[in-house]
């Protein structure tokens, strides 16, 4: 069962359940039956490749090769 998060309509609190889609979870605050589906937005994916120092030395090496091959040395 996919984990969704919910509010209360009588309390207000806003907590996480793992429930069937399309069904609602009771309150963890107060018990109340009356709570709703909140929709929250999905993390967008994590950046793939190198960044920081490992980026910096491999762009001064990759300058180095194209100037050897343009013969700039």
């Amino acid at each position: 069962m996919p984990l969704y998060d919910f509010a209360c309509n009588d309390c207000a609190h806003e907590f996480e359940a793992r429930t069937e889609p399309g069904a609602t979870a009771p309150c963890e605050a107060c018990a109340s039956d009356d709570t709703r589906r909140l929709f929250r937005p999905i993390a967008p994916p994590a950046k793939i490749g190198m960044r920081g120092l490992a980026a910096k030395r491999s762009n001064a090496k990759r300058a180095e090769r194209e100037a050897k091959r343009r013969g700039e040395t």
